[in-house]
C-alpha cells in the first residue's frame, strides 16, 4: 500500500470522541485548513479494495441492485470514504454545537442534519429514498397543500433519482448553451461579421494518456483545461460559455481512461492549432487528437453534456478496479461545472401550483416533514421551489 503523507497516520485508528475539547481530525478543522485528498483517506482504509495496483475482492454475499451495483459494492463506496464522512460529520456537530451555544436554531439544525447524514450509509439512504420525507407546500392564491416527496439524491446510485437529475440537468443546460449561442449570435451580427467567426456550439473531447492514476489524470486535465482557456483568452474569446462533465472508461492495460467532455460556444478554430495548445496546456502529457472538437446544434450538445455530467460510473460497465479508482477520484468533487452566468437561478422558480397554473399561482411557504407522504394531496415527479421566505401555514 502506498505509503500516506505523515498528517494522515492519526486517521487509520477511530475518529476521537467528540466534544467541546477535544481538537478536530485532520481535514475537519473548523478554521478552514488544507484537507487531505480523498483518495488519500481512502488509502487509510481498510475495506479489502484496489490500492494502486493490488486488488482483494471482499467476501460480502451479493444481490442485484440498480445500476449493476450488489451488497459488495455498496459496502466498498462506504469503506472507501468512510474516514472522510467521519471527519466531516465532526466538524458539523461541532459547528451545531457552536450554532446552540450562540442561539442559532436555524444553523444548528442543518449541521446537525448535515452530521446526521454522513454517518448514514449509501445503502440505507437508497432504500428509504422518497419514503423519509417530503415537502408540504401550499398555494398563496387558494390555500391546496399539495405533498412532494424528497428523494435519496443519490444520482449516480438510485434510478429514480438518477432519472430525474438527468431531465433537470438536460434542460437546465439546453436552455444555458441555447442562449449563449444565440447571444453570441446577435453580438456577432451587430459588428463587422468577419467569416470563420460566428461563434456557434461544439462538443469538445479532451484526452491525455492514461497514467493509472485517476487522480492524477484528472487534475492533469483540469489544469489543462484553465491553461487552454488561458490561450483562447489570448485569441480574443473571453469569457468562453462551457459546460464540462468528466466520464471515465476502461482504457488499454487495465487502467481507468479519464477524460472530459466539455459543450462550448465559440467561433471556427483550426483543430491543428486547438490540439498543439491542448498538448502544450497539459505540458506533454496530452497528443495531437487529445482536443476533439464537433459543431452540434445547441439540443445535441446539451444531450450529450447532460448525459455526461449524469452517467457516473456503473460497475457493471467498467471494471471493478476502475470503478474504485473513480470513486476516490470524484469523491467530494463536481461531476459537471458550466462558466460563470451559463445557468441562471429564475428558472427554478418557474414551477407553479398545479392547482392555480393557470391564473399565475404562486407557492405560499414550504416545510420538510419526516415521515411517508399523507394519503391526501397530490403530486409530481418534482418538487416546488423551496423558498427562504417564510409564510403563514393555511
Amino acid at each position: 500500500m502506498t505509503a500516506l503523507r505523515p498528517e494522515l497516520a492519526q486517521l487509520v485508528n477511530p475518529t476521537p470522541p467528540l466534544g467541546a475539547t477535544c481538537r478536530a481530525p485532520h481535514g475537519a478543522s473548523l478554521d478552514g485548513g488544507a484537507e487531505p485528498l480523498p483518495h488519500e483517506l481512502a488509502g487509510a482504509c481498510s475495506c479489502g479494495l484496489v490500492s494502486r495496483g493490488t486488488s482483494v475482492t471482499p467476501t460480502i454475499p451479493s444481490t442485484p441492485g440498480p445500476f449493476g451495483l450488489d451488497a459488495a459494492e455498496w459496502e466498498a463506496r462506504d469503506a472507501v470514504l468512510k474516514v472522510w464522512r467521519e471527519c466531516r460529520s465532526w466538524a458539523h456537530r461541532e459547528r451545531a454545537r457552536r450554532a446552540r451555544a450562540d442561539g442559532d436554531r436555524t444553523r444548528q439544525v442543518w449541521h446537525e442534519q448535515r452530521a446526521s447524514a454522513l454517518t448514514e450509509p449509501y445503502v440505507s439512504r437508497r432504500d428509504g429514498c422518497g419514503q423519509r420525507r417530503h415537502v408540504r407546500a401550499w398555494c398563496a392564491s387558494c390555500g391546496t397543500v399539495h405533498h412532494y416527496a424528497v428523494g435519496c439524491g443519490l444520482g449516480h446510485w438510485c434510478e429514480v433519482c438518477h432519472s430525474r437529475r438527468k431531465k433537470r440537468t438536460r434542460k437546465k443546460l439546453l436552455e444555458g448553451i441555447a442562449r449563449a449561442e444565440r447571444e453570441g449570435r446577435y453580438a456577432w451580427s451587430r459588428g463587422p461579421r468577419r467569416p470563420y467567426t460566428e461563434p456557434r456550439s461544439n462538443l469538445l473531447t479532451l484526452t491525455i494518456r492514461n497514467t493509472g492514476d485517476a487522480v492524477r489524470d484528472r487534475e492533469t486535465i483540469t489544469q489543462g483545461w484553465k491553461r487552454l482557456r488561458a490561450w483562447l483568452a489570448k485569441r480574443g474569446l473571453r469569457r468562453v460559455p462551457f459546460v464540462l462533465a468528466w466520464e471515465v472508461t476502461d482504457g488499454t492495460a487495465g487502467v481507468p481512461h479519464v477524460h472530459a467532455h466539455a459543450a462550448v460556444v465559440w467561433p471556427y478554430i483550426p483543430t491543428r492549432e486547438l490540439g498543439a495548445a491542448w498538448v502544450r496546456a497539459t505540458e506533454g502529457a496530452a497528443e495531437m487528437q487529445g482536443a476533439d472538437l464537433r459543431p452540434m446544434s445547441p439540443a445535441k450538445a446539451s444531450d450529450y453534456a447532460a448525459k455526461y455530467a449524469t452517467k457516473g460510473c456503473d460497475p457493471a460497465i467498467v471494471s471493478r478496479e476502475t470503478w474504485v479508482a473513480w470513486v476516490r477520484a470524484s469523491a467530494t468533487k463536481r461531476s459537471w461545472t458550466t462558466s460563470r452566468g451559463l445557468l441562471t437561478r429564475d428558472d427554478a422558480f418557474k414551477n407553479r401550483p398545479p392547482c392555480c397554473a393557470t391564473v399565475l399561482g404562486e407557492w405560499g411557504g414550504t416545510e420538510i416533514r419526516r415521515g411517508p407522504i399523507p394519503d391526501a394531496g397530490s403530486t409530481l415527479p418534482t418538487g416546488p421551489p423551496v423558498s427562504r421566505e417564510t409564510a403563514r401555514e393555511p
